[in-house]
């Protein structure tokens, strides 16, 4: 290999430099014209053999080849002052036009990157140019490209280096996709522009990119290796629009088939759900079912509309049905673009379910701060009150926001007290007829803005609590819900209390907030609970503090002992037409023939569960009967097929022996009216259903209703096996009859199932709270209390609306200050508020508490102290006496 010296090299790059332009005027392709001579110099010198090429070997072969070559070409100008000499400084573009070109290129791009990553104005607007950091260097790619090829330019230096040429290819790709998703609206900038004088921020891409097109061509013109082609040009194109398209794609792929997921045809509508289940991406369905606007290149896709094809609500419901989870128990998805500071919350601002019936999404800045509960249960009479005090805290910056939650009772349990601290005092709600309650909030929350807080059902054992405005930068809201629920009657001589529980909430928890309990039992005996401290001055109290992260498996039942001898003590109703006595007993529960049992489980996300603890407790202990198993995955599917099944111990083998998948969510009611229908066939027959979190409310939800509706009292019962907190909109929508009841979770799933099937096939006697009432006086003292009336008027207000007497449900409902189907509480600001919207607040001594109010036994104590004192003091100076 020959060895060339640096002044031969030196000699045949200048003088090919130098002849570049003749070559060019002659019509040649000049950089294919160097190229060749170059060729034929190594070739030369490899046919010489010429060990070391010196200037003179150069001399010789260029002259050989052409002798024109060595000829002197006329002087280049005198460059002006304080610019560098260049042979090549004619090709260099006047200077006006590399200013317009840095203004379009660098300055104006620049500006508009840094303005959309601080106010995300075109993101709220109209897509999310910049979802990712990716498309951020991308985006931030093209003004460095620009002012790289710029100070190439200026400089004196001929050659483009192959990393600028990449750059200018690639960077005019990036800046031709992002002008073509910005096309349908450039002609608004324009008229923005002309008009107003703004606009210039939608035409940043189309500028650079055209910009960009002309600084190509300026490197062209200077480019000695030929190294910026028409070829290489078209190359870097292609290669930014496959970048950003990929990028695209998953999100283009998800909205079509979002699209399809809500087709009236089902054939149609199950392949895109199967698509989604597979391929699509759940941050995009996420975002869709937040009402969220598209992101990079969704104008290419969808048009320029941020607002998306298929209403959040449809949405929602194709979300659950590909994840098996709610919406609205993931915040809403931020972009990985912004901090945690004011761009985090200004991400998701508007609440679209503010004042309305429903939970919605998650809110920015929103959580709950604390959070109290404090109970009392009588065993005796069968009763248990909670209070639950709920602070909320609002950090966004400008927002007010309202705080919405579905609280899940114990079953049976109905919300007889709320309370909203205003200005540091505590309200008493005022109870009225439910859209009287609804409108009184309305007109102060959400039209004057003042602080309300409404309460009303939603669904069997569950309410709905609501309250705006939560004051922004940090203000808190604080409510308390009183509620009162029947103890579990576990035995004879053993019930259990149960607390309430967060079942759909619009605000965030934190995994550290600690939720303090306290329970006290004035009669009856208190089990060892595991988590639960008592204090050696009360030991008829326990008291926790559990974290959010484990409140649901630590905030558990608290178990009572009783004697059969301490209960049926008399409650006096004052308050209705005539005065009335009642009384609850713990009676054994009519025993009953067994019939069929159904059993229905949910092949969701959330299924797995239940199927094995029904499979412990079936295979837990012998016994025969009738039994047929239903799985709702995408229709229904009955296992085994068409089969009836004898013994426990086949349906134990039988759910062992179904190899199913747990995915996504599905409709339930299909699977439940054909278990319905087949366990109708015999009297006594059940329905068992397990299920997890329903957040979708279906339309097939007609045909169940009307058979819970038409029940008789030898129709089969429906029994509710929730195995997770979470939105129930099925429920919601079933009525709440005698044929329809919630199995109360007081331990493993397993427990509780076995302990039904054995009260189903009577091999364990049942007991049930039965209320006796009298208008005649007892003529024993009326010591219960009045949660034995307020359970009592929880059950007449049903009877009364069932038949279809709304008015006198909703007084005695409101007689007794409970939140019922027909009832709600809502607690104004002011009196004269109350007063405009016909409402009367409670009275707050006679609102119920876990606290005794300091009255006639405080006063008795009190006077009995001082005669004591006084006593003793006279005695002490009569002793003293001489």
């Amino acid at each position: 290999m020959s060895e060339w010296t640096r002044a031969a090299r030196k000699l045949a790059d200048d003088l090919l430099r130098r002849h570049e332009t003749r070559f060019a005027a002659e019509g040649a392709d000049a950089a294919e014209v160097v190229a060749d001579i170059r060729g034929h110099l190594d070739h030369e010198v490899a046919r010489l053999g010429l060990a070391v090429v010196t200037e003179e070997d150069v001399r010789r072969i260029l002259a050989s080849l052409d002798p024109g070559l060595l000829a002197p070409l006329p002087q280049v100008p005198e460059a002006p002052r304080g610019e560098t000499p260049d042979a090549s400084l004619a090709d260099r573009p006047a200077t006006w036009k590399r200013v317009i070109a840095f203004l379009f290129a660098v300055a104006l791009p620049v500006t508009t990157l840094a303005f959309e990553l601080r106010m995300r104005f075109c993101a709220s607007e109209l897509f999310d140019p910049v979802p990712t950091w990716f498309h951020a260097v991308l985006v931030a790619l093209v003004p460095l490209t620009a002012a790289l090829a710029l100070f190439r330019i200026r400089s004196a230096e001929p050659s483009v280096p192959a990393w600028l040429r990449w750059m200018v290819s690639f960077s005019t790709g990036v800046s031709a996709v992002y002008t073509l998703v910005l096309l349908p609206i450039l002609p608004f900038a324009v008229m923005a522009i002309i008009y107003f004088g703004i606009g210039f921020l939608p035409l940043a891409p189309v500028l650079s990119w055209a910009s960009l097109l002309v600084i190509a061509h300026w490197l062209k013109r200077r480019d000695a290796t030929g190294g910026l082609r028409r070829r290489r040009l078209w190359t870097g194109w292609a290669a930014a629009i496959a970048l950003l398209v990929g990028a695209a794609m998953p999100e283009a792929l998800t909205r079509h088939w979002i699209a399809e997921a809500v087709s009236d045809h089902p054939e149609v509508r199950d392949g895109a759900v199967r698509w989604l289940r597979r391929l699509g991406s759940e941050a995009h369905l996420l975002r869709a079912a937040y009402g969220q606007g598209g992101r990079a290149l969704d104008g290419l896709f969808n048009g320029s509309n941020r607002r998306p094809s298929v209403s959040p609500e449809s949405a929602q419901g194709v979300y659950f049905r590909v994840t098996g989870r709610a919406f609205n128990e993931v915040r809403p998805p931020l972009s990985p673009m912004v901090g945690n500071g004011r761009a985090v919350l200004d991400e998701f601002e508007w609440d679209d379910s503010l004042g309305g019936e429903a939970v919605g999404g998650r809110v920015a800045g929103l959580s709950l701060a604390s959070s109290r509960l404090d109970g009392m249960a009588h065993a005796a009479d069968g009763w248990g009150y909670s209070e639950w005090t709920l602070e909320f805290r609002n950090d966004h910056e400008w927002l007010e926001r309202e705080a919405r939650a579905v609280l899940q009772l114990p079953p049976g349990g109905v919300v007889s007290r709320v309370t909203l601290w205003v200005n540091g005092e505590e309200r008493e709600a005022a109870f009225a007829g439910r859209s009287q309650a609804r409108q009184a909030y309305r007109e102060v929350a959400i039209v004057k803005r003042r602080d309300p807080i409404l309460v009303t059902t939603a669904g069997p054992d569950r309410v709905l609590m609501q309250c705006f405005p939560v004051p922004r930068h940090g203000g808190l809201m604080r409510v308390r819900l009183g509620i009162t629920a029947p103890l579990e009657a576990l035995a004879a001589d053993r019930v259990a209390f149960l607390w309430p529980r967060i079942a759909e909430c619009n605000f965030a928890v934190r995994e550290d907030l600690r939720h303090h309990a306290w329970l006290e039992v004035p009669d009856g005996t208190l089990e060892t609970t595991t988590g639960w401290n008592r204090d050696a001055g009360r030991p008829q109290a326990l008291h926790a503090a559990f974290s959010n992260r484990n409140v649901a498996e630590r905030l558990g039942p608290v178990f009572l002992g009783r004697t059969a001898a301490n209960g049926g003590s008399w409650a006096k109703d004052d308050r209705g037409p005539e005065p009335a006595w009642l009384r609850r007993t713990l009676e054994p529960a009519p025993a009953v023939t067994p019939g069929r049992i159904a059993l229905v489980f949910d092949a969701g996300v959330s299924g797995a569960e239940p199927v094995a603890a029904a499979r412990k407790a079936f295979a837990a202990a012998e016994g025969r009967g009738r039994f047929a198993i239903w799985f709702a995955r995408d229709g229904v599917e009955r296992w085994p097929s068409n089969e009836t099944l004898a013994s426990r111990a086949e349906v134990a083998t039988a759910l062992a022996s179904w190899k199913g998948s747990f995915n996504g969510g599905h409709d339930p009611l299909p699977a439940l009216e054909e278990a319905w229908d087949w366990a109708a066939a015999e009297p006594g027959g059940t329905v068992l259903w397990f299920h997890g979190a329903q957040p979708v409310r279906f339309a097939t939800a007609t045909g169940l209703r009307q058979r819970l509706e038409r029940s008789g009292a030898k129709s089969p019962r429906l029994v509710d096996v929730n195995g997770h907190a979470g939105p129930d909109r099925v429920s919601e929508d079933l009525p709440d009859t005698a044929a329809r009841e919630t199995l109360a979770r007081t331990g493993p799933l397993e427990a509780d199932l076995g302990r039904l099937l054995s009260r189903l096939d009577g091999s364990v006697p049942g007991f049930r709270w039965a209320t006796a009432r009298s208008t005649t006086d007892p003529g024993t003292p009326a010591t219960a209390s009045r949660h034995v009336i307020r359970l009592w008027a929880r059950t007449e207000s049903a009877v009364l609306a069932a038949a279809r007497k709304t008015p006198d449900a909703v007084a005695v409902a409101s007689r007794w200050q409970l939140v019922t189907p027909v009832s709600g509480a809502v607690v104004l600001e002011t009196k004269e508020q109350f007063a405009r919207n016909g409402l009367d607040p409670v009275d707050p001594l006679s609102a119920p508490g876990v606290v005794p109010e300091p009255g006639t036994w405080a006063l008795m104590a009190v006077g009995s102290a001082v005669l004591l004192v006084v006593v003793h003091r006279q005695r002490r100076q009569r002793a003293a006496a001489p």
